[in-house]
């Protein structure tokens, strides 16, 4: 992905990076207004993934990393876009989250060779619970089967609304999901290519062999991410900007983007020039 990088690189964007998720963590511990405030326990998780993607990325953990990588952008796109969506969108992101705890106090899994329950003993009953019986209906189909998503909207529609209702660049967003999303569904899904796409053999580009070519193959990519992924919590960040007195944050966030960009940019120059000369 992109040009061949380097450690160095890797080490500074990871950095910078790091900064991006300490601002955000920054930014929430501060009062925020409406949906927001309400979003802060997302928010968080969407900083822990990222740090957990800095974790993999020092182990050399690169189809790992990438598996998370989805996790850490849907998050992102959830946050900003439930921070601007229409108010039935909202409410259903709650909803779902009410009748879907509910649901898996009861668990029961059958097939041909046997079946599992695993079940809570003296579950409060639905009306016992405020909304849970609204909700419980909300996502039961016709046939009287569990709808699972929790919104009919999918990523590139939520995309489109972010950018609509926000100064938020819609091409970070695309571009992240565009480098990742399908690599990283393929190797959830344990497919051939799912769990050897990262030692670069179904990839033209790729050069030489052994454990330190795979290594230094996944370095472009890690830079990529690191760099996107911080371009994501700059507009997490400028969006929660709206909603609290994070000025200072605003400001310091868009600094690392830009210094996370410079170097990037010096970085690929550096790779060019000998096929240039």
């Amino acid at each position: 992905m992109g040009f061949s990088s380097s450690p160095e690189l890797v080490r500074l964007l990871e950095g910078l990076f790091y900064q991006q998720i300490e601002l955000t963590r920054q930014g929430i511990r501060l009062p925020l207004a409406g949906r927001a405030g309400n979003l802060k326990p997302v928010i968080f998780s969407l900083t822990d993934t990222g740090r957990a993607l800095g974790i993999l990325a020092r182990s050399g953990a690169w189809n790992e990393l990438v598996m998370l990588s989805r996790a850490f952008l849907e998050r992102a796109i959830n946050v900003c876009y439930l921070l601007v969506c229409d108010d039935t969108e909202y409410e259903c992101y709650f909803r779902h989250t009410k009748q879907k705890a509910y649901r898996l106090l009861n668990r029961q899994l059958t097939s041909a060779v046997g079946s599992v329950t695993v079940s809570v003993e003296n579950a409060p009953a639905p009306s016992s619970i405020p909304g849970l019986e609204e909700a419980l209906e909300s996502f039961t189909s016709s046939k009287g089967k569990e709808i699972n998503r929790w919104t009919k909207t999918n990523l590139v529609d939520r995309i489109e609304v972010i950018c609509s209702r926000s100064p938020v660049n819609a091409f970070v967003f695309l571009c992240a999901l565009c480098a990742i999303y399908q690599d990283a569904s393929e190797a959830l899904h344990a497919t051939l290519y799912g769990c050897t796409f990262h030692v670069g053999i179904w990839s033209p580009g790729k050069q030489g062999h052994g454990l330190d070519a795979i290594d230094e193959w996944n370095l472009g990519t890690v830079s990529f991410l690191f760099l996107v992924f911080g371009y994501l919590l700059e507009a997490v960040i400028s969006m929660l900007g709206e909603y609290g007195e994070l000025g200072a944050t605003v400001e310091d966030s868009a600094r690392a983007s830009r210094r996370a960009t410079r170097a990037y940019r010096d970085a690929a120059k550096v790779a060019e020039t000998p096929r240039d000369a």
